[in-house]
């Protein structure tokens, strides 16, 4: 019975007729031996319940999955997404995978990053780069996990929702009155780091947005305009500069297109934060780069300023009917709310003169 099925196994799908279907092909008597030794391999498996074709398959499939490593699949990945983000986001995600994941996952299979691979490297991240990174890699690594689980039927992503460091009502917080002392004065001493850092604090814009600043946008009148592509709510911001703020810039040389930049990319701002920390910045629990914005608010109230013009000078969008009718720029009000922010961080830092502007700003008001 062995040698009839082995022979039949032999024959050919051609069509009917002389050397068609239902001949059997003349086989070497090995090419026949070894038939009937995989048919006996398969009977003896069969009676033991494993499938032999299954189980070549799900190895087949699973050496595919080794070729499938971060290395070979990111770019396809980065590619599909880049369609999808304004074009500042796109280089921000990007630079995080160039920077953070693949020097780590590159060369591991997709199929084989566990769980505890992901909180290694969010370990890693959160203590070099800060919690918000870490929480952005893991963002990053969840979209990635479900774009390769659309195109793997075995495959399940190992992020897990609870992964996440920054949990809800745990974000950013206000500094303390301390530790904006102890953040000013450190950034007096971490070189361009600390100059992006108090620009940051005195115009209350996001970190990329005053990283990304370049000389072209400022005008002459001491107007910084952000064009939309860099803002994160879509249109142009203008942030009119305290006569602080301004003699930041004053101290900047002009040896680059992008301010706080040495060459013609825009310079990193990844570790920024950390360089601050090293100086003697606060290292407490809750501080980001979002604390500056957040505090630059707060500072905002306590001055005096009203909530309308605190709110446009942070570019935060107003209510549906007042954006269609009210079309007044609050240039003014808003350069009015810069100004006193400018003085009351003065008056935090317990007098210590901001250059040589804060007793400009408050002559102008006195």
């Amino acid at each position: 019975m062995l040698v009839r099925r082995a022979t039949r196994f032999r024959r050919t799908s051609a069509g009917r007729g002389p050397g068609g279907f239902g001949r059997p092909v003349s086989c070497r008597a090995g090419t026949a031996g070894k038939a009937r030794e995989r048919a006996a391999e398969h009977i003896s498996a069969s009676w033991k319940g494993t499938d032999l074709v299954a189980d070549a398959r799900a190895a087949r499939a699973h050496q595919a999955r080794r070729r499938d490593t971060f290395d070979a699949l990111a770019p396809t990945f980065i590619a599909s997404r880049r369609g999808k983000l304004r074009r500042s986001s796109a280089k921000l995600y990007e630079s995080l995978w160039r920077r953070l994941l693949l020097p780590k996952l590159g060369s591991k299979a997709v199929a084989d990053v566990k769980r505890k691979d992901i909180a290694t490297l969010m370990d890693d991240v959160e203590t070099s780069v800060g919690t918000s990174a870490a929480d952005d890699v893991l963002e990053q690594l969840s979209m990635f996990f479900e774009w390769y689980a659309a195109r793997d039927d075995d495959f399940t992503s190992p992020v897990i929702r609870t992964m996440k460091r920054h949990q809800k009502g745990t974000g950013a917080r206000v500094m303390t009155d301390d530790e904006l002392r102890q953040f000013w004065v450190a950034c007096e001493r971490a070189g361009m780091a600390g100059k992006v850092g108090q620009f940051c604090l005195l115009t209350a814009t996001r970190r990329n947005e005053a990283v990304g600043l370049q000389w072209a946008e400022m005008s002459e009148n001491g107007i910084w305009t952000i064009p939309m592509g860099r803002y994160k709510t879509g249109c142009d911001h203008a942030v009119p500069l305290s006569r602080a703020a301004q003699s930041i810039l004053d101290g900047v040389a002009e040896a680059s297109p992008f301010v706080f930049g040495q060459g013609e990319r825009m310079p990193a701002g990844w570790r920024l934060w950390q360089e601050i920390v090293d100086q003697g910045g606060p290292n407490h629990s809750g501080l980001s780069w979002h604390s500056l914005r957040k505090t630059a608010r707060t500072l905002m109230s306590r001055a005096g300023v009203r909530a309308d013009h605190a709110e446009r000078a942070l570019g935060h969008v107003q209510g549906e009917m007042e954006r269609i009718y009210d079309r007044h720029t609050y240039l003014l009000e808003k350069r009015a709310a810069f100004e006193a922010l400018a003085v009351e961080i003065e008056r935090v830092i317990d007098g210590r003169s901001i250059g040589n502007v804060i007793s400009l700003a408050r002559s102008a008001q006195s």
